[in-house]
Order: C-alpha cells, then structure tokens, then sequence
C-alpha cells in the first residue's frame, strides 16, 4: 500500500490527533533525605526496585502509560535532597505543578516534620499569594517503608492528622506504601484521577453555565433597551 494512500493519510490524522489529545500531569515529589523519593518514582517508571541512586541531583522524567484506555503522561520532577535553601526556592516548581507528592520514611520522625514545615510553607505561599488559589497544587502526602514497620517511629494516624491541620490546603494523605510494592502503579494513577476530578471542579467553578450565559445576554440586551 502506498504512504500516499487514504487509509496512510487517514491514521496519520488519528495518529495526530491522539499525540495532541493526550492528558498530561505534573507531579513534584519532595521529601527528607534517604526516605525513598527516588525509589517511589523509578518503581513506577520502570517496575524495578533499585536501592542505590546519585543524590544532590534533582530528575525529571516522562512516562506514558494507559489509564481507563486513554494515554497519559506523567512529568515527575524528583527534588533532591534538601539544602538549608531548597525551602524557599521551590517555588517555581510548586507553581508549575498540578501537584506535590511529599514524602517522608515512618521509621525516621524528622523526616514527617520536615513535612509538616514544607506544609507550613506552602499554607503561607497561599495565605501571601496575589494570584488565584488554583494556582497551588494539590497535596498528596504519604509514608515510605511500611515493610519495617519494626523500625517504625511515626503512625498512619499521624499522616492523616497533619493533612486535617492543613485545611486551608486542598491535601490527601495517600497512606503508606513501600517502595519494593507494585501497588505504587495504582497510587500514581490514584493520584491522576484525583487532580483530573479537582480541575473539573475547578473549570465548573470558574465557566458559567449556558443558562448562565443566556441569562447575562438577556439583561445585557435588557439594559441596552432601556437606555
């Protein structure tokens, strides 16, 4: 069959139409030192548990994958470990995203409060900000290692308690997992149809109605007449 022939040009259009019509979510994953971000992120990326990676590095990564037979692309930027700056310069990361995975490990206490103080930044970047709230990701929290529940220093509760401090911040806590799971596939796709249920409320929120519409026009029309 030829390149040139009507079905070739036809699933090339089907073809373009699926690249352009493809879903796409941004993802932020943030955490303390050694609590497994990068051990999260590659599972899901490649099925395979690795134990040893470069620090100081931060990564981005794109990865398709098929969620209710529709392609979607996951852009997952991987923060290093923290400096005593990285707080403050987050910021265009934050806003760039649709959402902030925050990690910390259940066997290392000061990892969950350096979650509870990125919490406290993000809850002041909101309270500060001079744009619409939209713009502030969504926040999924959730505990790394729950295969050394032996070595556990923090509870399930306290994950689901820090969230409810937070209200003012629209936050889940996605539970604990470990990074040797492969439930970690299903928490990623979880956390897909959770920002694509927020954006449709956020889009019904801000698009009037065509009730709406038709109401504005006819006082519009109303107004003009009486002048």
């Amino acid at each position: 069959m030829s390149s040139n022939s009507p079905t070739s040009a036809a699933n090339k259009v089907i073809l373009k139409r699926k690249k352009s019509s493809l879903s796409e979510i941004k993802i932020t994953v943030l955490g303390d030192r050694n609590v497994g971000k990068s051990a999260i992120v590659v599972r899901f990326l490649t099925k395979r548990y690795i134990i040893e990676y470069e620090h100081g590095i931060d990564n981005r990564y794109r990865h398709e994958i098929l969620i209710d037979n529709e392609p979607v692309i996951f852009d997952i930027l991987d923060i290093s470990s923290p400096s005593s700056s990285s707080i403050a310069n987050f910021d265009a990361s934050l806003c760039g995203s649709d959402i902030l995975l925050l990690v910390y490990s259940i066997t290392d206490r000061p990892s969950f409060c350096y979650i509870r103080t990125l919490l406290r930044h993000i809850a002041q970047l909101k309270a500060t900000s001079t744009t619409s709230s939209s713009t502030i990701p969504l926040v999924a929290i959730v505990g790394n290692k729950n295969d050394l529940i032996h070595l556990r220093q923090v509870s399930s509760e306290e994950g689901e308690i820090l969230c409810t401090e937070y209200s003012e911040l629209t936050t889940l806590f996605v539970g604990e997992v470990s990074a040797a799971e492969m439930l970690l596939h299903q928490m990623f796709v979880d956390l897909y149809k959770w920002v694509k249920k927020s954006k449709a409320a956020q889009k019904a929120i801000f698009t009037p109605s065509l009730l709406d519409r038709v109401v504005i026009g006819i006082k519009g029309s109303t107004s003009n007449g009486s002048s």
